[in-house]
Order: C-alpha cells, then structure tokens, then sequence
C-alpha cells in the first residue's frame, strides 16, 4: 500500500512537471503578429524566463528565484 502511495505521489508530480514545460512551451510558440503591445513587469519577464530555463536546465533555484 504504500508503495503504490509513493508512486501515485511520483506520477502526481511529474504530471505537473509536465503541465509547466508545456504552458511555458504555449507562451513562447504561438503566433503574436497581430497581438497589441502592452506594458510589461520587465520582473516578471525575466521570472518567466528563468523558470523555463530551469526546467529544462536544471538551474539551481537560488539562480532562478525571487527576482527582485
């Protein structure tokens, strides 16, 4: 019984592992041609860009967290 906890627990958290790689993956892939410009957080940009890139890099979080 608890191994099978330990693997839904497992399963759970690779799933959205996944979720996450595939959002950032839709942001950054479509067409925004026709989008209007809009002020941004140059912060939260820069967030999002770290979060991507240590996902698929394996940053160290204290590099890709918290910017201030």
């Amino acid at each position: 019984r608890e191994l099978l906890k330990e693997m839904a627990k497992k399963v759970e958290i690779t799933t959205h592992r996944i979720a996450a790689i595939i959002n950032g993956l839709r942001s950054i892939s479509r067409d925004g041609t026709k989008d209007p410009y809009s002020p941004i957080v140059v912060q939260s940009l820069i967030q999002e860009t770290l979060d991507l890139l240590n996902r698929y890099c394996g940053l160290p979080s204290y590099l890709t967290k918290n910017i201030q």
